[in-house]
């Protein structure tokens, strides 16, 4: 098999970084080669071409295709910062009423993502998928997996992953369902009972009073008769 460095002006390539030519008779002429254009480095392979030149050609015909075709669109974590943030609200909300909390969260992302042009130039949006979060309220540690959405007018990329550790709160003990009942039970009957205390007393209190009117009233008459003797 003979092997050279690519090196043609016929078929020169201004993007070219680099590449190998190749012959056997099996696979006939090839060329694996890489070109770098904007920051995007395409990587292409030619085999079995039948002459030398027809595998320039072909490779080149590859790169301008797929610059022209394929965008590589840049993913960063602060797009998702908006998003991420509210995900955190809906689940400490649903927290609020357990023993449970978040203890630590992280967010992992693809760098990049790579789609075609036209749809890449329509725009996207971002979103967090909870549909499938599910939190085991009686767990004293788990992890949740949330994904991370590109979402296109015809096609929705996972491109990472919101990563949620939930624990237990420290010194919370657990209480027996039955305790809870019979204590429930015996603070009723004390307040029934407080209350009933309050009725009583209350009505001995009238009776007092009304007792007292009625000896205030015959000693008032009492008086009245004296005096008219």
């Amino acid at each position: 098999m003979a092997v050279t460095v690519v090196n043609t002006t016929t078929y020169g390539y201004e993007y070219y970084a680099g590449g190998k030519t190749g012959f056997t008779n099996s696979a006939g002429y090839t060329l694996c080669a890489a070109a770098k254009k904007n920051n995007r480095t395409l990587i292409g392979c030619v085999f079995n071409a039948e002459d030398p030149d027809v595998r320039y050609y072909d490779l080149l015909r590859l790169f301008e295709y797929g610059y022209s075709t394929f965008a590589t669109v840049e993913i960063t974590e602060s797009e998702f910062t908006p998003l991420v943030e509210e995900a955190n609200m809906q689940i400490n909300d649903l927290l609020s009423d357990t023993n449970l909390y978040v203890a630590e969260q992280r967010v992992v992302l693809d760098q990049y993502i790579t789609t075609t042009s036209a749809r890449a130039q329509l725009g996207s949006t971002n979103r967090i998928d909870l549909s499938e979060t599910v939190i085991d309220t009686q767990a004293d540690e788990q992890t949740l997996e949330i994904p991370l959405c590109k979402v296109y007018s015809d096609k929705t990329y996972l491109i990472g992953t919101l990563v949620i550790q939930i624990q237990k709160k420290a010194g919370v003990v657990e209480v027996n369902p039955e305790k809870i009942t019979n204590l429930t039970s015996v603070r009723s009957v004390l307040v029934t009972f407080a209350v009933l205390s309050g009725l009583i007393l209350l009505l001995v209190i009238v009776l007092l009073i009304f007792r007292a009117r009625i000896i205030k009233r015959r000693r008032d008459e009492v008086t009245k008769r004296a005096n008219m003797l």
